[in-house]
């Protein structure tokens, strides 16, 4: 069950365990300095991004408020970080730019490698349907050979099935564009 403690940090189990990555977010991504800014929204995005949150289909990001909470109690703990007037707005703090470069770069390259890496294990699925297959043909066991010809057939249609949802998906994204 999650509790405030007296400085205003929510704890709980699940909030105790993301504030312990808080201060190398911080390390990590934030820049300190007079004449820094960035804005509440600035850093929650640059937060999600970097503890690797998707934004679903409207755009929107999906995390807990208490651990944004916890998060800005801590940036405003920093020496020399302020929030303006409107309190929109956190002073004194920014975000390393070239670090959040290199973030969106790695993520790119493990989602297309995810990506490559997924397709070479059909690939590889299949090829090995292949040989059990002559190997079971050659060894003359109909049932195992049914078996692995129904394997592959599977495998086939997972293909086929993911091709044409990247081809809907790549139609649907052409008329939105259009």
């Amino acid at each position: 069950m999650e509790r405030s403690n007296p400085d205003g940090i929510v704890e709980g189990p699940r909030l105790d365990k993301l504030r312990a990555r808080h201060p190398e977010f911080l390390r990590q991504m934030l820049v300190f300095g007079r004449d820094r800014e960035a804005t509440r929204s600035e850093l929650a995005a640059a937060y999600a991004g970097w503890r690797g949150m998707v934004r679903d289909s409207r755009g929107a990001l999906h995390y807990s408020s208490n651990d944004i909470h916890n998060l800005f109690a801590l940036i405003r703990s920093v020496p020399g970080v302020a929030e303006d007037s409107t309190g929109r707005r956190f002073l004194g703090v920014g975000i390393d730019e070239s670090a959040e470069a290199d973030l969106r770069q790695r993520q790119e390259k493990a989602e297309n490698g995810a990506m490559a890496q997924q397709e070479l294990t059909l690939e590889e699925l299949t090829q090995a349907a292949y040989r059990r297959l002559l190997g079971l043909v050659e060894s003359e066991s109909p049932t195992e050979a049914l078996e692995a010809i129904q394997q592959i057939v599977r495998l086939v249609e997972v293909k086929q099935s993911a091709l044409q949802q990247l081809a809907d998906l790549e139609a649907l994204l052409g008329e939105e564009v259009g």
